[in-house]
């Protein structure tokens, strides 16, 4: 039986295009049987808590506007959505511990199903990835 390929992908910016786009990659990774880690650092660890806001395109308030409007228009579903997707098909998230702490949540705060990571898990696991990306 041959091994599934896995793809680890690193997420540190918390801007819709950003987030949208590794979601995208990774729910298609899962569809031709990949196995998906999805490391989130950085300014995207608020993304992936209870309480948290909806990311916002890196542009002004009416290009957000119109943006959502689009999507909304062309029946993309929302990020939020894309999230939960992933995980039920398989995809591991792991939060940077150090970075949750310095944001001043605690892993009680994450979203269902989100692990702690840190440097050295990433490093294992990235190691033995066929396929590692940065968004």
């Amino acid at each position: 039986m041959e091994r599934k390929k896995t793809l680890t992908v690193m997420l540190s910016n918390n801007t819709a295009e950003a987030l949208y786009h590794a979601m995208v990659i990774c729910l298609s990774a899962l569809e031709i049987g990949w196995k998906v880690n999805l490391f989130v650092t950085s300014n995207a660890i608020p993304l992936f808590t209870k309480k948290a806001k909806k990311p916002r395109f890196g542009m002004n308030f009416l290009v957000n506007l119109y943006l959502r409007f689009q999507f909304r228009k062309l029946k993309i579903s929302d990020v939020d959505k894309l999230i939960k997707t992933a995980i039920t098909l398989g995809m591991k998230v792991y939060v940077d511990e150090i970075g949750l702490k310095i944001s001043g949540l605690n892993k009680w705060d994450l979203i269902e199903n989100a692990e702690i990571g840190g440097g050295i898990l990433f490093l294992k696991v990235a190691s033995e990835s066929d396929l590692v990306l940065s968004f």
